[in-house]
């Protein structure tokens, strides 16, 4: 038994150095993957530093006056929503869900045609937000246009059947309305925020130009 032990232990001292040796080159490998990793991070973002600074100041400040011009269209659609929904006397009446369909239904329509037509120039939080409105907002539009349709084909080509085929269409963007309203003040409140932003990069602009 003690011989066994004796040679237990040499045999574990001559393999230390080579364990070590294996130990060592495992750390170094996983610190040149962790190297290798970061390399690449570094690369892409001087990659994308210099793709920035490709762009001429005539180019950016052509974009960043389209911003502000989207800006203030969706600032205007943004205002007249709130005071709407705040002031607007026809809220407190039921008989005038007509009207009030229509009144939220143009608001979300103007948004949605500002940011539709102006992606590049909004925010990417801005266009999360009206993702997430849209996911949940388009089988109602889907929904409004097919009842339009099945009213159609069952109408005479007349006021009256036109009035059928709207009223068809109304009961889906009612629906629409309530469904996605917070979506919707999301999206305004995104709005608000990205003013913020721009207005603050203005406000520091304008402090930091050295006098002429």
């Amino acid at each position: 038994m003690e011989t066994a032990l004796i040679v237990f232990n040499t045999i574990l001292v001559a393999l230390l150095p080579v364990i070590a040796f294996i130990a060592k080159r495992g750390i170094q490998a996983g610190f040149d993957v962790k190297l290798e990793s970061v390399r690449s991070d570094l690369q892409r973002k001087i990659s994308d530093r210099q793709n920035l600074n490709a762009i001429s100041r005539p180019t950016f400040e052509r974009i960043f006056s389209k911003k502000v011009e989207v800006y203030t269209e969706l600032s205007k659609i943004s205002n007249e929503f709130n005071r709407y929904k705040n002031e607007s006397h026809e809220l407190e009446h039921g008989d005038l869900l007509e009207s009030v369909t229509e009144r939220f239904s143009e608001f979300f329509a103007r948004c949605r045609e500002v940011i539709e037509a102006n992606k590049l120039y909004i925010s990417s939080e801005l266009a999360e937000r009206y993702d997430n409105w849209y996911g949940v907002a388009h089988p109602f539009y889907k929904k409004s246009v097919l009842d339009g349709y099945e009213a159609h084909q069952t109408s005479y080509d007349d006021d009256r059947g036109r009035m059928e085929v709207y009223y068809s269409q109304l009961g889906a963007i009612s629906e629409m309305v309530n469904e996605t309203m917070p979506q919707m003040e999301e999206i305004f409140a995104q709005i608000d925020a990205d003013i913020s932003r721009i207005r603050d990069y203005v406000e520091l602009a304008v402090n930091t130009k050295p006098a002429l």
